[in-house]
C-alpha cells in the first residue's frame, strides 16, 4: 500500500492487495486481490469484491457494489448505489458495461 494513500476509518482490505496513492473513504471493503491506482477515489461504504482492478483517476461513488474481477478504466465514474456484475467492464463515465 502506498504510504500517502488516505484511508477513511473502518476501512477493510483483503489480501494481495496492491493500493497506490488514492482516497478511500469510511466503511469501505476491498476484497482480496484488489489493485487500485493512483489518484483513485472510492466512495463510503463502497464494496469492491475479490480480483477487481481500479484505473487510475476512477471515482466510485458511495455505496457502489463491485462483482468480483470488475475493471474500471482510468478515469470512469461510477454512480452511487450501483451495481456492477462480475467480470464487466467500465469505461469513461460508467456508460459501457461489456
Amino acid at each position: 500500500m502506498n504510504e500517502a494513500a488516505k484511508l477513511g476509518n473502518q476501512v477493510k482490505i483483503g489480501e494481495n492487495c496492491s493500493i497506490g496513492f488514492c482516497t478511500i473513504a469510511d466503511f469501505v471493503e476491498i476484497g482480496r486481490g484488489v489493485v487500485i491506482e493512483d489518484n483513485a477515489y472510492i466512495g463510503t461504504r463502497a464494496k469492491i469484491s475479490s480480483g477487481c482492478i481500479v484505473g487510475s483517476n476512477a471515482r466510485i461513488e458511495s455505496q457502489v457494489v463491485l462483482g468480483k474481477g470488475v475493471i474500471v478504466e482510468t478515469g470512469a465514474v461510477i454512480k452511487a448505489k450501483s451495481k456492477i456484475p462480475a467480470g464487466s467492464i467500465i469505461k469513461g463515465n460508467g456508460k459501457s458495461i461489456l
